[in-house]
């Protein structure tokens, strides 16, 4: 963080502080800070919002040994501050390095001109480099730090340079002060010439006016007089004519009177009439101009009642996109439903198909078992159907041995059936109940078992092959 110390800390000698001090003076607290962080690490640091606060800083603070000032500030600018600086009294605020920061581009000539005229050591423009105020920094300072001491040679020299600049400022101002004066003269003079041309137009419209008066009223006085004259003459004719040319001399005149009067409302009439016509000029432009306008506003109207219908119709079209991909998703959802359902009730049948086989398999698989014990139990039936003398007696035989098995087939038939019949019209169709024999079916099986049997035990098939005959059977 950067080291700010206080103005009274600051009142020690260049020679004696470890570091030494510079004044900072910007109204902007971020280019204060900015200076602060690159200044902080090998120097002191007093800062000033103004003008005038860093002058009061400069009294209470003699250990100050260089000023970094901006030029556009409240109060007391940095023109202000470097000409106190540089007009001081004592000898260690004159001859301090003023460094001029300023945020003007360097085509600003003037600016740069004016702060060396009154007596800036450097100018620096925002933004600036570190590396740059640190060296500009080191290089007014070192031969201080060097010596400890200032000569009376350089502050001397300081002191002529500061009276020259002084001067120079004093002898600026002084033609800067002539120009005012000279651009106020002209600014006065080019006034009194406009007054002085306003009062000769004046002078001179009042003259024209004068002129046109005199001259009506001469206008006026001559037909007054000729007025006159014609009267002395008239009186002169009729008293030298008799009363019928004094009438006629009268008939004249009236008739002159009316040809006049005529002629004046005829003229009247023209003007009216012209007047009439420049009305219905007008009168017809404005019916043209509102008919314009009209056309425009209902050009202009069916566009929007067009373009609202297109609108419409986009929006209807944009709906009926959206309804049908609704639709097709719809679709495809009830498509996909109904194949999962499918899929399930496939699935379901597989399983009851399965379950069915497997009854069937285990019932199988008992019968044979069963068989196999019969087939031990009935050697003596078999051997005594060998030992029948007659066809009809081996038939009885034969059809008293398969009884049992008949019997025991189509018990197992049911238990199958009612083994699989549980879940109602989910498996109906892969486990219905087995069709009964019909007593065609049930007389072969009972005259083949006993064959059967007797075949495989005279033989000697294994259990598999029996157990493939009795699934054959089924």
């Amino acid at each position: 963080m950067a080291s700010v110390i206080d103005p009274a800390s600051a009142l020690q000698s260049p020679s004696g502080a470890e570091q030494p001090t510079l004044l900072i003076v910007d109204d902007s607290r971020l280019m204060r800070h900015a200076l602060k962080k690159i200044l902080s690490v090998d120097f002191n640091l007093v800062e000033a919002a103004d003008g005038e606060e860093a002058w009061e800083k400069l009294q209470e603070a003699p250990g100050i040994q260089a000023i970094f000032s901006d030029l556009s500030m409240p109060n007391l600018d940095g023109y202000g501050l470097l000409e106190r600086v540089r007009t001081s009294t004592e000898a260690r605020i004159n001859s301090l390095p003023f460094i001029v920061i300023t945020g003007k581009e360097g085509d600003d000539t003037s600016l740069r001109a004016e702060a060396q005229a009154l007596g800036a050591n450097e100018i620096v423009c925002k933004p600036f480099k570190s590396e740059e105020i640190i060296g500009m920094t080191n290089r007014f300072l070192s031969t201080d730090e060097q010596t400890g001491v200032d000569t009376e040679a350089q502050r001397l020299a300081e002191e002529a340079e500061a009276q020259r600049l002084a001067e120079e400022t004093a002898r600026l101002a002084a033609a800067q002060e002539a120009q005012r004066i000279a651009a106020e003269a002209d600014t006065q003079r080019r006034a009194e010439e406009a007054a002085r041309v306003a009062a000769a137009e004046a002078q001179r419209i009042a003259e024209e006016n004068t002129r046109l008066a005199i001259e009506q009223e001469a206008r006026r006085i001559a037909a007054e007089a000729e007025a006159q004259r014609q009267a002395e003459e008239a009186a002169r004719l009729a008293t030298e004519a008799e009363a019928q040319r004094m009438a006629e001399v009268a008939e004249a005149q009236r008739q002159a009177e009316e040809t006049a009067r005529v002629a004046a409302e005829q003229e009247a009439r023209r003007i009216a009439a012209e007047a009439e016509a420049r009305r219905q000029a007008e009168e017809t432009a404005r019916l043209a101009a509102e008919a314009e306008a009209q056309r425009i506003a209902e050009a202009a109207e069916a566009q929007r009642q067009a373009e609202e219908t297109a609108r419409i119709a986009a929006e209807q079209e944009a709906h009926r996109i959206a309804e049908e991909a609704e639709a097709r998703r719809q679709a495809d959802e009830a498509a996909r439903m109904a194949a999962e359902q499918e899929a399930r009730r496939i699935a379901e049948e597989i399983e009851a198909q399965r379950l069915a086989e497997e009854t069937a398999r285990i019932a199988a698989e008992a019968e044979a078992q069963r068989t196999a014990e019969e087939s031990a139990s009935q050697q003596p039936v078999q051997e005594e159907l060998f030992e029948a003398a007659t066809l009809e007696e081996a038939q009885i035989a034969v059809e008293d041995a398969a009884e049992p098995a008949v019997n025991d087939a189509d018990s197992d038939y049911a238990n199958a059936a009612e083994l699989t019949d549980t879940d109602g019209d989910l498996f109906d169709t892969a486990t219905a109940k087995p069709p009964r024999f019909t007593f065609v079916t049930r007389t072969c099986i009972r005259l083949a078992m006993p064959f059967m049997r007797l075949t495989n035990y005279l033989l000697g098939l294994n259990k598999d092959k029996q157990l493939a005959a009795l699934r054959k059977r089924l």
